[in-house]
């Protein structure tokens, strides 16, 4: 089973509600687990939702980490210091703004 860590900004309640939960009330969809534990050090992927935290250190392969940009250019910039820690971003904003891979 694939492990993803989540951030974003305001946490938990922010999560909890898009997941279908199991009885254990974990957060899955389909065959991925899903944790909202900071101090969770083991899993595969790294997803982070909006502007939260510089990451001193992944426990996954750097190449599985993903940021996800939710405002335009126009109200936050996010600078490249801070998406160039990511593999990849999602976004909305131009690509000639943040030159890295963009999913």
């Amino acid at each position: 089973m694939t492990k993803v860590k989540l951030y974003k900004k305001g946490g938990a309640q922010y999560f909890e509600r898009q997941f279908p939960k199991n009885d254990s009330n974990k957060l899955f969809w389909q065959d991925i687990e899903f944790t909202l534990d900071h101090n969770c050090q083991k899993y595969d992927w790294l997803c982070m939702i909006d502007r939260g935290y510089m990451i001193d250190k992944v426990n996954c392969n750097p190449a599985n980490t993903i940021f996800i940009a939710t405002e335009p250019s126009s109200i936050t910039y996010y600078g490249q210091n801070f998406v160039k820690q990511f593999g990849y971003l999602l976004n909305n904003q131009s690509p000639k703004i943040y030159p890295i891979k963009m999913l």
